[in-house]
């Protein structure tokens, strides 16, 4: 062993010796206007010219030997040629080998696999517009930075990364076509740059910190293919205060990042595909035109401040799988109605405050407020000073020493079922309340089986049949040994360590049932049939009266599950009308979809 490091030792000291001789300068040698260093391979470098033609063409030969390469800065300050054409043995272009020159345009062939380490090929290259990029590599890191009028640039199929700040502050860029194979956008790639409209294609998987930063993109799709974002510590920052970005399609298969939309303030509907998993802290804070939210059914949790500052906000769809809003996560947000979904069971403190709120629903799924720690305030609809009416169905209260859930909303009556915990609360703390919605007690449960298997590590979620389906209860999950396995309040249960557990499911009215889980090692999951809810167990409202035109009448629907339970259009149901163009009676169809099933019309 110690021989192997010794001898890789001296492999390496020997190539440090063979890289040094290069960096101290390799010995000139001249061809006519050119000039030239040798490589080991037999081959050479340009490293300088003296003449002054304006298109140059780089030869195939200097003194009988093949020229494969451009020296570092060989052509740096340059401001006499305007065009150049690259012979098909180059291969390598050094650093800031084009610098400052006054280059109009240039194509880079395939044969160059490979460029300077420290990059600045072309930067602050004042005279060019055009680059086509067909090198089979990387494009270097800031390669093309300050080129201010560059407007045209083509990557070709062989590229396989755009590098860190290699477009960066290019203000009159217009136009980028990508390659078939580009994986990776470094760091600042586009960082300032005049873009305002790019394709991003489904072969990328990185997008680095602040890759489009301040640039004019106007809309911008994000594939499922990308799968990490780079960071600065915590921040992304990806497409933060792009001032022109209106229209945000994002399906990364992976989290919005930390501030990657912040400050980009013109930003009007944001929809997140079923790919992405989540939205991070202040992803889209200080959006103050945001109009329209529509999340994807994977996103399981919105983060802190994530919508912070965005006053114009009128409309959010959520998606099925929501689990938990994080701290001040829509503060000072223009929400007027809100009906949080169904299996949403943490709120964060000041969740909504200083919100422009008039109506919010609190589903019975609701178990855990994110209190303040030592002063035990929630203040989640607190300083909310237009808010009038929260439906509460069999939902948790928060432990809270002052009632702070509504902190100085002075006009909240909460709407409850009688005795449940929202009463306890509001007589407790002097909060207006109605307490006369009809409780829909629930009549029984059951597990579809009594036995389950989990592998160590593995999750497993559980779908029991509760009957009436809308049930206003409250439904609580507990495990009898969390060293075994864990379960939390959507029914998704964990395994911890092998051995055997029972899993109780109890509604707030009494009803209870029980399975067992064998935990091991290297077995495979139980997976549980999933239950579906009947739809036709909702109330559809609405106003349905509607005067003849001539064209097809399509009133909006409400459809609620239970009083608690407000369901979204093309998330929960589809909606069809028939014989709505004359004068008579239409029908509306509606359409469980989603986690529901069956119609009602």
């Amino acid at each position: 062993m110690k021989l192997k490091k010794w001898l890789l030792g001296l492999v390496t000291f020997a190539a440090m010796a063979v890289l040094c001789a290069v960096c101290t300068g390799a010995e000139e040698y001249s061809s006519g206007l050119w000039k030239y260093t040798k490589q080991s391979n037999g081959t050479v470098y340009i490293s300088a010219y003296s003449g002054f033609d304006d298109e140059l063409e780089i030869p195939s030969k200097l003194n009988g030997l093949t020229v494969s390469g451009i020296d570092d800065e060989a052509f740096y300050g340059n401001t006499n040629i305007s065009k150049i054409k690259f012979n098909s043995n180059i291969k390598y272009i050094g650093n800031e080998a084009f610098r400052e020159s006054s280059i109009t345009s240039v194509d880079i062939p395939s044969s160059v696999v490979g460029f300077g380490t420290d990059g600045n090929t072309f930067v602050d290259c004042d005279m060019l517009k055009k680059v086509n990029f067909n090198a089979k590599t990387s494009i270097p890191v800031s390669a093309f930075e300050n080129c201010d009028i560059l407007e045209d640039v083509t990557i070709g199929d062989g590229t396989t990364d755009i590098g860190e700040s290699a477009f960066k502050d290019c203000f009159s860029l217009k136009k980028v076509k990508f390659g078939r194979n580009i994986t990776g956008i470094g760091d600042y790639a586009f960082y300032n740059a005049g873009i305002s409209s790019i394709n991003i294609p489904n072969t990328v998987k990185f997008i680095g910190r602040a890759a489009f930063m301040r640039s004019k993109i106007s809309s911008i799709n994000i594939p499922s293919s990308v799968v990490t974002f780079g960071s600065n510590g915590y921040q992304s920052s990806a497409f933060s205060e792009c001032y022109q970005l209106k229209k945000v399609n994002f399906n990364a298969s992976a989290a919005v990042p930390p501030y990657a939309f912040e400050k980009s303030e013109n930003i009007v509907s944001v929809t997140i595909g079923n790919a992405t998993t989540g939205i991070d802290n202040c992803a889209f804070s200080e959006c103050n035109n945001l109009k329209t939210i529509k999340l994807g059914n994977a996103v399981k949790y919105i983060g802190e401040r994530a919508f912070r500052y965005t006053n114009s906000l009128q409309t959010i769809v959520f998606g099925s799988n929501l689990r938990t809003i994080g701290i001040e996560a829509f503060q000072y947000s223009g929400i007027r109605e809100l009906a949080l979904p169904s299996g949403l069971t943490t709120i964060g403190y000041f969740a909504f405050e200083y919100s422009s709120l008039e109506t919010v629903i609190i589903p019975d799924s609701v178990t855990t407020w994110v209190d303040m720690g030592i002063f035990k305030h929630t203040d989640a609809f607190g300083r909310c000073e237009n808010l009038k009416k929260v439906y509460i169905g069999g939902a948790a209260m928060p432990m809270d020493d002052l009632g702070g859930l509504f902190a100085h909303s002075p006009n909240v009556t909460i709407y409850c079922t009688k005795n449940s915990q929202a009463h306890k609360y509001a007589e407790k703390y002097g909060i207006a309340c109605s307490p006369k919605i009809k409780p829909i007690n629930t009549t029984s449960i059951k597990f579809n089986n009594q036995q389950y298997t989990l592998a160590v590590g593995d999750t497993l979620r559980l779908y029991p049949v509760i009957t009436p389906q809308n049930t206003t209860d409250r439904i609580e999950w507990i495990s009898g040994n969390e060293d075994v396995a864990m379960v939390n309040a959507s029914g998704e249960v964990t395994g911890i360590s092998e051995g055997e557990v029972a899993i109780q499911i109890k509604s707030s009215s009494g009803k209870k049932a029980t399975c067992i889980i064998s935990v091991k090692k290297g077995i495979k999951s139980s997976a549980d049939s999933v239950v579906k809810k009947n739809i036709s167990l909702a109330t559809v409202g609405g106003a349905f009266g509607a005067l003849y035109t001539g064209k097809a009448c399509t009133p909006k629907v409400i459809v609620t599950y239970n009083p608690f339970t407000v369901l979204t259009q093309n998330v929960d149901y589809t909606v069809t009308y028939t014989n709505n163009v004359k004068v008579g009676t239409a029908k509306i169809t509606i359409k469980g979809i989603g986690n529901y099933t069956g119609t009602v019309t």
